[in-house]
């Protein structure tokens, strides 16, 4: 886990362009990309990729919607 401001620099970072690449858990998922070209997601049947606090989510589910947003194939 990052600290909060490391976070949220990558976060800026990512939104400025001056990151292209990163490798993180689900929460990468929600970085503001210009370009997302790739999501790779390994290890998808942990239990960890589903978010069951707060805002319920599958991390896998929502790699296929950042690559449909994005205009994956």
């Amino acid at each position: 886990h990052l600290p909060p401001r490391m976070r949220e620099r990558v976060w800026r970072q990512v939104a400025e362009g001056g990151v292209r690449v990163v490798a993180g858990a689900r929460s990468a998922l929600f970085l503001p990309f210009r370009e997302l070209g790739l999501i790779v997601v390994d290890e998808e049947h942990d239990p960890a990729y589903k978010q069951e606090d707060r805002v319920f989510y599958n991390a896998r589910d929502m790699a296929v919607v950042r690559g449909h947003i994005g205009g994956f194939p």
